[in-house]
């Protein structure tokens, strides 16, 4: 299924001052309010003409999961507090019936059914003596408090998260099912096996249970959440959510399986605490007395708690609509000196080195090593999708079924997390290194071809080739918001006049490239290339305290 752009039309959003707002905060519209079109325009007769439509052919959307409460209890003695138990979790503490094995332990023999089962987190207080006093050597007996209705486990994706990822999925039909037409409008079960939606996970309730939300609101019909998938049981869609192993998993920067990556991580760790601690105890005035009762904790990038420790329960806390400190309340000078400081820790590895400042002296290298491995697996296997569907859009011919496409894969869905977005866009040179990526936050890779721009059997080698080649451009979004690429040079590119954000293929790959295979080391012996997996064990030592 094909749609034509020039009638539905991608829809824009107004520009908007503060990049930190999440598209699918419940309190904010959605951003994607006014229609546009990206579109082409040129007086050059070998670029694409204003009279030809563009028309997309695939979209890959790496979305963070929706809110959660922090993953550690922290700032329990501030002004005010923050609850030490989380009760936004009521959605969790519904009946759910997974599937059990009933009898039969052989594949032949086996039954399986469903079971309700209901789920209740346990709190206990801390480590007491019998009498009931005290201990300060920690033996004793434990007390488990009283259920809460609604808690939350640390980490958890709350009902507010859930929410939020509903909506996402929402829009994301209202986009590119009901205005472009990228999906059917309704999956069966015959769909299962066609390759045209994929989504997938890292293995984490919170990015799980986001996923489903997001399959959710993209199966819907409509506002009322009516379903898509077909009404006969026998004959429903059944959605697929991919998960890899820890050790394989590309969806955020692996230190668990790079022993290169977690030193470099550690390295760049260390620099942010070494430059930006002096920095940071300007705010001990402020901060310090809601650290600890006697002020005698300081916030530091590698303090106890840690600068991102404390930064996370306040997100999670204002995301919540929780009272915070009023030192940390709005945007303020202090939160954004403390947020500049833990995405310098966190993300300053795929910058370091561009500064020229004495201090990053040699690191440099380290930095482009750094992006390799950290989002080089992620962004190779997406490099791989779109030049596999360029590919064959080109030699598909005019009015060929749906159905019979080389490639059919038109959209895909990965559940990730605030380090996934930052990483892909500091890699690609668009992240300002300042603002960290808000929950439900998400960037959209689309892949736009010329319309009936086909390969012709006629045409020649050489330039008449390469004249009736399809040309495809990519489009990258930030929640909803077409981001330029600089390093796209638009001025050379076909689509500059019609759409700046618009790149072409060959660019982006070009930029990929830079940055996933350049300067890949060779073993000594032999001059092979490494692959990931061995340049991964060349740093085998410590790891990150992260």
């Amino acid at each position: 299924m094909t749609s034509d752009p020039s009638s539905s039309a991608i829809p824009l959003p107004p520009p908007c001052d503060d990049p930190r707002i999440s598209a699918v905060h419940p309190t904010r519209p959605w951003p994607w309010t006014r229609p546009v079109a990206p579109s082409t325009s040129s007086s050059d007769a070998s670029s694409p003409s204003s009279t030809t439509p563009l028309e997309l052919v695939q979209v890959h959307y790496y979305i963070r999961h929706g809110e959660r409460v922090p993953v550690r209890t922290r700032l329990l003695t501030a002004n005010p507090p923050l609850p030490e138990r989380w009760a936004l979790c009521f959605t969790n503490a519904q009946p759910y019936s997974p599937t059990v094995l009933a009898a039969g332990e052989s594949s032949k023999e086996a039954r399986s059914e469903s079971m309700p089962i209901l789920r209740v987190p346990e709190s206990v207080e801390p480590t007491i003596l019998m009498a009931g006093t005290p201990n300060p050597t920690g033996e004793g007996s434990t007390r488990v408090s009283a259920p809460l209705r609604g808690e939350c486990l640390l980490g958890e994706l709350t009902d507010r998260g859930r929410a939020s990822t509903l909506k996402m999925g929402q829009h994301l039909r209202s986009v590119y099912v009901d205005q472009l037409g990228l999906l059917p409008a309704k999956l069966a079960r015959e769909d299962e096996g066609s390759g045209l939606l994929y989504v997938r996970s890292t293995n984490m309730p919170r990015t799980t249970e986001s996923a489903t939300q997001v399959i959710k609101g993209l199966l819907s019909l409509s506002q009322d959440h009516s379903s898509s998938l077909s009404s006969s049981p026998s004959q429903a869609y059944r959605p697929t959510i991919f998960i890899r192993n820890g050790h394989q998993e590309s969806l955020l920067p692996n230190t668990y399986s790079c022993p290169t990556l977690a030193r470099l991580d550690a390295h760049f760790s260390r620099q942010a605490a070494r430059l930006l601690n002096p920095w940071l105890s300007t705010l001990d005035p402020l901060i310090a007395p809601h650290l600890s009762k006697d002020g005698s904790v300081k916030l530091r990038v590698d303090g106890h708690p840690r600068l991102s420790g404390v930064t996370d329960s306040l997100r999670c806390a204002k995301a919540h609509s929780m009272p915070v400190p009023a030192p940390m309340r709005g945007q303020s000078e202090a939160l954004d000196k403390m947020e500049a400081a833990v995405c310098a820790e966190w993300f300053g590895g795929y910058s370091a080195g561009r500064s020229g400042r004495e201090e990053e002296a040699g690191d440099g290298e380290k930095s482009k090593v750094f992006r390799r491995l950290a989002m080089g697996p992620l962004l190779r296997d997406l490099q791989w999708c779109l030049d596999e569907k360029a590919a064959s859009s080109e030699v598909i011919a005019p009015g060929e079924n749906e159905k019979s496409e080389k490639v059919p894969l038109r959209m895909a869905i990965y559940s990730t997390h605030d380090t996934t977005l930052a990483g892909m866009l500091a890699t690609l040179d668009l992240y300002d290194g300042r603002r960290w990526p808000a929950f439900t936050a998400s960037v959209g890779v689309e892949l736009w071809k010329q319309a009936g721009r086909q390969a012709q059997p006629q045409a020649s080698s050489g330039a008449e080739a390469q004249e009736a080649r399809t040309q495809h451009f990519v489009r990258l979004l930030y929640d909803g918001r077409p981001v330029r690429m600089p390093w796209c040079a638009p001025a050379s590119s076909p689509a500059a006049d019609g759409g700046p954000e618009l790149c072409p293929l060959d660019m982006f790959r070009a930029k990929v490239n830079r940055e996933v295979n350049e300067g890949r080391p060779r073993d000594a012996k032999s001059g092979k290339v490494l692959s990931w997996d061995e340049e991964c064990v060349m740093g085998r030592g410590e790891r990150s305290d992260k």
